[in-house]
C-alpha cells in the first residue's frame, strides 16, 4: 500500500496547517521575527549565559537522564523477559 504515502502526507499537511491557523495567536502568524525588530546588538551578559547553561543542564539531569536510565535498564533486562537467551 505504498500509494497511501502521498495522501497521508497531504492529510498531515492540511491538518497541521488547520491546527496552526486555529491555535496560533495572531502575533505568531506574522512574518516578523524577533531579530527583525531588534535594532542594536549587545554583548551577552556572562551571568545570563551561565544561568541559561545551568538551566539546560538541570533540565537534562532532571528530565532526560532518568528517562535514559530507565530505557537502558529495560533494554538490558529485556533479554531476561523477552525472546533472547542472555539474562539480566
Amino acid at each position: 500500500m505504498w500509494w497511501l504515502v502521498g495522501p497521508y502526507l497531504l492529510v498531515l499537511a492540511v491538518t497541521t496547517l488547520l491546527y496552526v491557523a486555529v491555535i496560533a495567536p495572531p502575533a505568531a502568524r506574522e512574518s516578523h521575527t524577533v531579530i527583525d525588530r531588534r535594532t542594536v546588538l549587545n554583548c551577552p551578559d556572562p551571568r545570563a549565559i551561565a544561568r541559561a547553561a545551568w538551566s539546560a543542564l538541570r533540565e537534562f539531569v532532571v528530565t532526560a537522564l532518568p528517562v535514559f536510565v530507565v530505557i537502558t535498564f529495560v533494554a538490558a533486562c529485556w533479554p531476561r523477559f523477552g525472546k533472547t537467551g542472555s539474562s539480566c
